[in-house]
């Protein structure tokens, strides 16, 4: 049985072949728009995927910045007028996004650095440009997308998705990791081992600071 995650990708997935099929079968500017909708749409799915699985490893394997932890749910907080402490969400654009669950994922989790030099980089900043053109049009001619900035589309789609499961499984062999190393040192404690005690202490010693 898929996890909530994978079945949530496959959704996404299922949703741009079958757009870009409707495409393919009838090329008019409404199946063009609809294709870039939704490729855009599984972008920002995949970053929200991304996004929650480096947090949860962060999580487990170091002690997580609050102010990041709260930054990677989008979280900000105000004071209403009768005192009271009120959670507002603030969605931030895809790239800054992007750029900022990458460094966590590169400085908590031990992940490569995202490649932003790569062309699919700049056709995903290119992608998003169109689909907010179409969100906003203010003209007929905002509406009209031609077959390149389709392709741009999935190409940029094809990129994000490459980038991501790498830094997602980079995540995942620093958690196995930390887990082995965690169970080594909880079996030398169990001996009494007077070296991984010390270790130990020390690392109790830096966390309380």
């Amino acid at each position: 049985m898929p996890s909530p995650r994978e079945g949530f990708i496959r959704v996404l997935v299922g949703d741009v072949e079958a757009a870009l099929q409707r495409r393919t079968a009838e090329d008019t500017d409404r199946h063009r728009r609809e294709a870039v909708r939704t490729v855009l749409a599984a972008i920002e799915g995949l970053l929200f995927i991304y996004r929650e699985h480096i947090r949860d490893i962060a999580k487990n394997i170091s002690n997580l910045d609050r102010g990041i932890d709260i930054a990677l749910q989008e979280k900000t907080y105000v004071i209403g007028s009768k005192g009271e402490l009120l959670e507002n969400v603030r969605y931030n654009e895809i790239t800054s996004m992007l750029r900022f669950v990458g460094k966590v994922a590169e400085s908590q989790c031990g992940a490569k650095p995202i490649d932003f030099s790569d062309i699919g980089y700049a056709r995903l900043r290119a992608s998003i440009k169109v689909r907010n053109r179409l969100t906003h049009p203010k003209a007929t001619t905002d509406l009209d997308v031609s077959e390149d900035e389709v392709s741009q589309a999935e190409d940029a789609l094809l990129w994000l998705f490459r980038e991501v499961t790498q830094g997602m499984a980079e995540a995942n062999i620093r958690l196995i990791r930390f887990n082995s190393d965690a169970a080594e040192l909880t079996e030398a404690l169990a001996r009494g081992d007077e070296s991984a005690i010390a270790d130990y202490r020390l690392a109790v010693a830096q966390l309380d600071d």
